[in-house]
């Protein structure tokens, strides 16, 4: 879904716009878009300022160039104009501040993808990355935008800087939230993962919708700021349990309530502190929306970490400890039997039909049979015990404090329990068994001779009739 950048042949042809019936689609279609969100914006422009403290036209902007590329660029100046033609905004400040506007993105942006950004926010790197450019991108169009605005606009009455502090935090806002979102459910989309949680996403939403209601409907500022803390701990749940689509989501929905009630906020939200406690409610939600995204990064690669880790130690199929968890177990009960002077037996399993079931009902019915077999083994011993799949089907099992006595009968407990999983496959002539063979460990055994012990003895239960026990 996300352009190939790091192939793209020179930045300035990234700029170039193909005159087809696509692309030009692409740019009407982009243009009306950020046209709209421009409008809805406008619904808390500030009339000290000229300037909207909400603006989701520049997280649109981010997020359909990262996206489409950097080709989209005139659907900015094209949706720019229709803003400045809608509110009589001077030609030069809508011209001035489309610029502004695709330099916010396209300048980070380039920068970025430099250290491996793709906007998947999916990791801390991404997160890091994207919480940089949230912080930065904006002081170039803030900048611009305030300047063009004390040189062709008299709608300010504020000072130069506190328009350009305003008009950062609008931007800013808009890329993090607005932009951020569409880029987490592009790559949820992407990745076939959006859809997971549904109603849990569902319920994570309507909560945030409720606490901001009521937040922005209670008559006093105060009042307000108080009641949106609540948007705090349902902003670092859903960003614990679904990502950066939780992070944006209870920030985004207080943002979309503000722009939707705007006509009925109270007065004195707009009247203190200096610019109004509606100022204050936006810096939090930024700074909360933030913290939820690195915590959510962070909370990814820690649980992919635990993954890698996991699947290094894990056969992926049956969920068995796997060969090399086995060796490192084997070395360590062999210098625990020597220090304690305790038993330790191995039993080397083989399934004796595996290569029939493959055959003749297809390899999905092999690992059906595989699968139910380490669950079977999982049972039969305690819970001290290593079960772990050697290879193909070989499976063993390493019996700590057991003698060899023992370990036979465990072995012959086994073979009968399998004949039970026959009944898996009904209509067929053959019966589920195993060859087993049992060891226990000597003292100047290593691991390769304990188990290579064992398995010559479960291949000599294998070549004299299968389906048995054999001990050395």
């Amino acid at each position: 879904m996300y352009m190939e950048m790091t192939k793209t042949p020179g930045f300035l042809k990234e700029f170039a716009v193909p005159f087809t019936i696509k692309n030009l689609s692409l740019i009407v279609i982009f243009s009306l878009l950020f046209f709209l969100m421009g409008v809805s914006g406008l619904q808390l422009q500030s009339a000290q300022t000229g300037v909207s403290s909400i603006w989701p036209a520049s997280g649109l902007t981010f997020a359909c160039l990262l996206i489409f590329g950097f080709r989209l660029w005139p659907g900015v100046l094209a949706g720019m104009l229709l803003l400045g033609f809608y509110t009589g905004l001077p030609f030069q400040v809508a011209i001035i501040s489309g610029i502004a506007a695709i330099l916010e993105t396209v300048i980070p942006l380039s920068i970025a993808r430099k250290f491996g950004f793709t906007g998947r926010l999916d990791s801390l790197h991404e997160a890091l990355i994207f919480a940089t450019i949230v912080t930065l991108g904006p002081i170039i169009s803030a900048l611009i935008g305030s300047t063009s605005m004390y040189f062709f606009s008299e709608a300010a009455t504020l000072p130069s800087l506190s328009v350009m502090m305003l008009w950062w935090l609008g931007n800013s806002i808009g890329i993090l939230l607005f932009g951020g979102m569409i880029l987490s459910i592009c790559t949820g989309v992407s990745n076939g993962l959006f859809f997971n949680h549904f109603w849990e996403k569902i319920s994570l939403i309507l909560a945030a919708l409720l606490i901001c209601t009521l937040a922005f409907l209670q008559s006093s500022g105060i009042e307000s700021t108080l009641f949106i803390k609540f948007i705090i701990p349902l902003t670092m749940i859903g960003a614990i349990r679904f990502g950066s689509f939780g992070a944006f989501s209870s920030p985004l929905i207080a943002t979309i309530v503000l722009l939707s009630i705007s006509s009925n906020l109270p007065d004195n939200l707009f009247e203190h502190a200096p610019f109004g406690y509606l100022y204050l409610i936006l810096v939090e939600l930024w700074f909360v929306s933030i913290s939820g995204l690195i915590m959510a990064g962070a909370f990814h690669d820690r649980s992919s970490q635990s993954q890698m880790k996991w699947l290094a130690h894990h056969d992926t199929l049956t969920q068995l400890a796997n060969r090399n968890v086995l060796e490192q177990e084997t070395i360590h009960a062999l210098q625990g039997m020597r220090r304690m002077d305790q038993g330790l037996c191995l039993l080397f399993i083989d399934l004796d039909q595996l290569k029939s079931v493959n055959d003749q009902l297809g390899h999905k019915e092999g690992d059906r049979l595989l699968v139910s077999t380490a669950k079977l083994l999982v049972k039969q011993v305690r819970s001290r015990d290593i079960v772990a799949r050697w290879g193909g089907d070989e499976f063993i099992i390493l019996l700590r404090n057991c003698d060899l006595v023992e370990a036979q009968h465990i072995a012959e407990k086994i073979i009968i329990s399998v004949h039970e999983l026959s009944s898996l496959f009904k209509g067929k002539k053959f019966k589920i068994s195993m060859s087993i063979g049992v060891t226990n460990a000597l003292k100047d055994d290593s691991h390769e001779s304990l188990i290579e012990r064992a398995d010559k003895a479960c291949y000599t239960a294998k070549n004299t009739g299968k389906d048995k026990v054999i001990v050395i």
